[in-house]
């Protein structure tokens, strides 16, 4: 691909920046996720695809939230989280998962809780192919997002993995050429 003198010239303009920014972050195919938590009694939950592996050893995952969004406010309060992982046959479930009221998220799939004692009653997806349980290490805020890097306190992963994508505002999965 070729970049036009109109691409270039985005860097001027803050509202051009945005729109030319948005445009490329549309190429970035990401993992779909759904981020739980629960505090004081309450579940909370979001789809996500700004995740990512920091570390393995000591074993760190970062997250991206909007802190607009319901879940963060109770994510940080609680200081632990779950990333579930959604397989490539989970699209309907994300979609519900999202399109759903903040209290009606959990009305949607199997969710069970951690039973961790520092985790307990953080709730996962049984659907999901794998669940990621995580406290909360750090958090920075950034412009309209929190980054929060998580310690992995415990996982369930299934044998196989064909995670869900997301990319150009469509799902897919991965194959392998």
């Amino acid at each position: 691909m070729q970049l036009t003198e109109q691409a270039l010239r985005a860097r001027d303009d803050s509202a051009r920046l945005a729109d030319a920014f948005r445009l490329a972050l549309r190429g970035f195919g990401n993992t779909v996720t759904v981020i739980s938590t629960a505090d004081g009694g309450t579940r909370h939950a979001m789809v996500a695809t700004a995740t990512m592996s920091v570390s393995l050893e000591p074993p760190v995952l970062m997250i991206a939230v909007n802190q607009s969004a319901s879940c963060h406010l109770p994510l940080v309060s609680r200081g632990a989280f779950c990333v579930n992982v959604l397989g490539a046959g989970n699209v309907a479930l994300g979609e519900k998962i999202a399109r759903a009221a903040s209290l009606d998220r959990f009305g949607v799939g199997n969710w069970a809780h951690c039973e961790d004692k520092e985790l307990k009653d953080i709730p996962f997806l049984e659907e999901s192919q794998s669940a990621v349980f995580c406290t909360v290490r750090e958090r920075w805020e950034r412009g309209t997002h929190s980054l929060i890097a998580g310690d992995v306190r415990s996982v369930i992963a299934s044998p196989g993995t064909d995670p869900l994508l997301y990319c150009d505002g469509a799902y897919g999965h991965f194959s392998i050429f």
